[in-house]
């Protein structure tokens, strides 16, 4: 019985040895064959569009704005960074415009809109 358990105990350790270095050659797999956002074409692409841009995380909070938006909202890019959504837009805005069709695409749907502020008091919002 005692040897028993001990071939038991020595197959399950192999077993999690291999299945650890299965999930260590994974991680390096899934880390090497993707680039990061930083190297990505988009990033260029993100920070030269002509057109307001930003990304926000899932607390609506933005970490990064382009110059565009920038521009459009009269701040320096880093005074906007680290801002929620709502403070710099608005709890009406916030709340009616941007907040359901961002909970919309988080929840994995694709969604298409485009919304410009005309003026602080105007908003124009339009679903494509």
């Amino acid at each position: 019985m005692v040897a028993d358990d001990r071939q038991t105990q020595e197959q399950l350790r192999a077993e999690l040895a291999a299945a650890r270095t299965k999930i260590a050659d994974l991680e390096q797999a899934l880390n090497s064959s993707q680039p990061s956002l930083a190297e990505s074409p988009f990033v260029e692409f993100f920070h030269t569009a002509e057109d307001p841009a930003s990304f926000l995380d899932r607390n609506f909070v933005y970490q990064s704005v382009n110059a565009a938006y920038a521009r459009y909202f009269g701040r320096p890019a880093e005074k906007i960074v680290g801002l929620r959504v709502i403070d710099l837009l608005g709890e009406d805005i916030f709340q009616s415009i941007l907040k359901p069709n961002l909970e919309r695409c988080l929840a994995g749907e694709h969604v298409s809109y485009h919304f410009c502020p005309v003026k602080p008091e105007v908003i124009v919002a339009q679903d494509y």
